[in-house]
């Protein structure tokens, strides 16, 4: 977010935050550490994560700018943010990619320093936000030192090294697994950053990519290496990788079917499908994160405006995301000038944060149906429904997913319970019908028997 101050006040504030000291050996002294308001990562189901571009989120696209913009990401209703990689970028074969990583302990200067890092990450815990950063650990930049290493890399039968193949990743070389000094190397690179700073943990991009023992063995290590709480979250869809340590996966299902029922006009309760909904039987400390933007989806799709309809479609993506899961932000998308490049103008802050989002992310955060409800749904061709029931709370969202005036017929039981809406707090009395605008929908809540 953009903040209106001058050089001088920003070094000065900084200054002032700077607080901690460092031992000889580069690590963080027990006297300068957390924040006293910090309680360590959220459980999965509480999480709010809010991914951060740094040329989009401030005028200065630093390390710093993004710790005097907090306050904004606070005032949302996000606990997580996510750093996009903040290490060097390869220059040979470069697209200029933040993901084609050329040394995996240093940070890029464009960005800033090894102490404005810290200082970040500071700031955030004063404000109980978790940090976590980008991790890409499938493949490196070309002139990453490691290519010096036969063995480390996949290569063809003349040896030569080999981009991830069926990717089209040209711009980066895909890493041998089978390799075990890759392994270790790979294991330490991470360590650095959960020993020399108080990151939170990480944001496994392509996470499908690396063999499941290596995610093990490298979470467990990095867990070893404090005695913080980490968060893990993996760009990916594979269940199976909560066996090795992640806290949180992507709902990848939930947003392609998603994307069905607005592109293909399948019908709504195909959100019910594998992936669609919160599988009842998974326990809440195993959530999907959803998304309806990202910084791949907005490069290929664009803006959530364009990909859902118009704005108010886009919103009833976004319902469906916090109501189904730990949800997933991309910076810009909650603007109220959303922009297909995913840039504000240079004069945003936090007023022009749509407040619909903040109150959805409330009405959330405050009701433990919604983030661990047992689902039920009775969903029909056109308006999705589902009930979340949790001890003595309960939650029904009703949402319209056609951009046209649709009429839900309401079960019978349904109809008789006594709903508050969780918007005005009024009661609300389900008749037999309900008259849907387009795109519109309904949050709310009473009491369980």
């Amino acid at each position: 977010m953009i903040y209106k101050k001058t050089k001088a006040a920003v070094i000065l504030i900084l200054s002032a935050l700077s607080v901690f000291s460092l031992s000889a050996s580069g690590q963080i002294n027990p006297s300068g550490q957390l924040g006293a308001a910090y309680n360590g990562p959220p459980a999965p189901a509480d999480a709010v994560i809010y991914e951060i571009n740094f040329g989009a989120f401030s005028r200065e696209g630093t390390l710093n700018g993004v710790a005097l913009g907090l306050d904004a990401v606070k005032e949302l209703g996000a606990n997580v943010i996510y750093l996009r990689p903040i290490h060097p970028i390869g220059e040979l074969k470069s697209f200029g990619s933040s993901y084609a990583i050329r040394d995996y302990t240093s940070i890029n200067e464009k960005l800033g320093s090894l102490d404005d890092l810290r200082t970040l990450v500071r700031v955030a815990h004063q404000k109980n936000i978790t940090v976590i950063m980008d991790w890409v650990a499938n493949h490196t930049a070309w002139d990453h030192p490691w290519l010096a290493n036969r063995n480390w890399y996949l290569r063809d039968r003349a040896g030569n090294a080999l981009s991830p193949p069926g990717k089209g990743w040209d711009d980066v070389a895909q890493l041998n697994y089978k390799n075990t000094a890759l392994r270790e190397a790979m294991i330490k690179a991470m360590q650095f950053w959960v020993v020399n700073t108080e990151v939170d943990g990480f944001r496994c991009d392509f996470a499908d990519g690396p063999p499941f023992d290596f995610w093990k063995a490298t979470i467990a290590s990095a867990r070893n290496a404090t005695k913080r709480k980490l968060f893990f979250l993996a760009e990916s869809g594979t269940r199976e990788l909560y066996e090795a340590g992640f806290d949180c996966i992507s709902g990848f299902d939930f947003y392609n079917n998603l994307k069905q029922v607005y592109w293909d006009k399948k019908p709504a309760k195909i959100m019910d499908l594998p992936g669609g909904n919160d599988r009842p039987n998974i326990s809440d400390r195993k959530p999907e994160a959803r998304y309806i933007s990202n910084n791949d989806l907005l490069a290929i799709e664009g803006p959530t405006a364009t990909v859902f309809e118009n704005e108010r479609g886009a919103m009833a993506a976004f319902v469906l995301a916090c109501m189904q899961g730990p949800p997933m932000i991309y910076n810009g998308q909650e603007g109220l000038a959303e922009k297909s490049v995913g840039v504000y103008p240079a004069d945003y802050t936090s007023e022009q944060v749509n407040p619909e989002y903040k109150k959805i992310l409330a009405i959330r955060k405050n009701s433990n149906a919604i983030k661990r409800g047992r689902l039920t749904s009775y969903s029909n061709d056109d308006v999705y429904v589902i009930k979340k029931d949790y001890e003595k709370e309960r939650a029904l969202v009703i949402c319209n997913l056609r951009n046209k005036k649709v009429t839900y017929s309401v079960p019978d039981f349904l109809s008789i319970i006594p709903w508050v809406d969780a918007f005005s707090q009024n009661r609300k009395q389900l008749g037999k019908t309900i008259e849907m605008e387009p795109f519109g929908y309904f949050i709310l809540k009473a009491s369980s028997p």
